[in-house]
């Protein structure tokens, strides 16, 4: 089972990995400077620095802006971004899994934790 998994895990290497922005498979993104990793936008990110990228794990820091609910306000907080579990699909590799650790606190009312990790990758191919 160890190996199946290590032959998946690098299989992308060499390859470009991008991020389906807006959680939509049909609008990928490569090492993006501003990303949405949620369908309904309640979440985005701007001002992203990649330290690491194309890699099993995607490291960056950004602003994380959230929408305050129930209101349609955002607020912003400092965040450290890792991409993770790279896949095959619609003909490309994309990170699948994003994990937000909020440097000192989550956006008010965001309903966040401080360090969050959700599925970003959904839908169909287009």
């Amino acid at each position: 089972m160890v190996l199946a998994l290590t032959a998946v895990a690098g299989a992308f290497k060499g390859h470009p990995v991008y991020i389906p922005d807006g959680a939509y498979l049909g609008s990928p993104v490569h090492r993006p400077h501003r990303f949405t990793p949620t369908g309904d936008g309640s979440l985005y990110f701007t001002g992203v620095r990649w330290s690491s990228y194309d890699r099993a794990v995607a490291r960056g820091t950004a602003i994380g802006h959230a929408r305050d609910f129930p209101g349609f306000s955002f607020s912003s907080a400092r965040a450290h971004l890792r991409l993770l579990a790279p896949r095959f699909l619609c003909n490309r590799f994309y990170y699948t899994k994003v994990r937000v650790i909020w440097e000192k606190h989550p956006p008010r009312n965001s309903g966040r934790r401080k360090d969050s990790t959700w599925g970003i990758a959904a839908g169909e191919c287009p």
